[in-house]
C-alpha cells in the first residue's frame, strides 16, 4: 500500500513537473520579450528625461509671459481710453463742421453762380501762372540779381565822372 501511495503521488506530481517544465521552457521567451520591452522603454525614458529637464525653462518663459500681461493690459486700456477720447473729439469736430456749414449755407445761397464759375476758372488758370512764375520769372529775377554788382560799379563810375 505504501508503494501504491508513492505511485499515486508520483502520478500526481508528474503533471505538475510537466507543467513546471513547460513553464521553465517558456522563461527564455518571456525574458526576451521583457528585454525587448525594456529596450523600447529606455528611449522613452530619455525623451521623458529631456522633457522634464525643459520644464523649468518653459515655466520661466510662461512666468515671463504672465509678467508681461499687466503692462499689456494697461497699454490696451490706455489705447481704448484714447480711442474713446478721439471719438468724442471727432464728434465735437463733426458738430462744429455741421454748425459752420449751417452758418455758411445762407451766405453761399446768396452768391451769384456766375461769380463761382469765374472764381473756378481763375483757380484753374492759377496753376499755369504759378508754373510760369516758377519756370520763367524767378530765373529771370535771379539773373537780374547777378547784374546788381555790375550796376553798382557803373553807378560808382558815373558818380565819379559827375
Amino acid at each position: 500500500m505504501l508503494l501504491a501511495g508513492v505511485e499515486e503521488t508520483l502520478a500526481s506530481v508528474g503533471p505538475v513537473v510537466t507543467a513546471a517544465s513547460s513553464a521553465v521552457d517558456r522563461v527564455p521567451g518571456v525574458l526576451d520579450a521583457a528585454s525587448s520591452a525594456v529596450d523600447r522603454v529606455l528611449p522613452l525614458l530619455d525623451t521623458v528625461d529631456a522633457a522634464v529637464a525643459r520644464v523649468p525653462a518653459v515655466l520661466d518663459e510662461a512666468s515671463a509671459a504672465v509678467d508681461r500681461v499687466p503692462p499689456l493690459l494697461d497699454s490696451v486700456s490706455s489705447a481704448a481710453l484714447r480711442v474713446d477720447e478721439l471719438v468724442v473729439e471727432s464728434d465735437r469736430i463733426r458738430a462744429s463742421i455741421a454748425s459752420l456749414a449751417d452758418g455758411l449755407a445762407p451766405v453761399l445761397a446768396g452768391i451769384d453762380p456766375a461769380l463761382v464759375t469765374n472764381l473756378d476758372r481763375a483757380l484753374v488758370s492759377l496753376g499755369p501762372v504759378l508754373g510760369r512764375l516758377d519756370g520763367e520769372v524767378i530765373p529771370a529775377v535771379t539773373s537780374l540779381e547777378a547784374l546788381v554788382p555790375a550796376v553798382d560799379a557803373l553807378n560808382t563810375q558815373v558818380q565819379q565822372l559827375q
